[in-house]
């Protein structure tokens, strides 16, 4: 284990203060590594690509994207949820 030393020298006295500061970094590192990250992923032209296949081949594709961001999710520890959500601009 790394341990951190903080230095501050007193110009006017002369001397030099030497400080662990090795749990505070630990800490502040295992914060950083614990905060929750929102990832909105989106592909693009996928419905485009999707609508111009036929049926069995575009369910496969979705299956193949499925599985492979589940798998990845899995091994990395990620709650994964999949939302699909269509804006209508003439509301606006």
């Amino acid at each position: 284990m790394v341990n951190f030393i903080k230095v501050n020298y007193q110009k006017d006295s002369g001397y030099i203060y030497f400080f662990d500061i090795t749990e505070s970094k630990v800490v502040m590192q295992r914060f950083r590594d614990t905060r929750p990250i929102i990832l909105n992923l989106s592909l693009d032209n996928y419905e485009d690509v999707y609508d111009s296949l036929e049926d069995e081949v575009a369910s496969r594709l979705d299956a193949t994207v499925v599985i492979t961001l589940t798998d990845w999710a899995k091994k990395n520890s990620i709650y994964l949820k999949k939302e699909s959500m269509t804006i209508d601009l003439s509301d606006f």
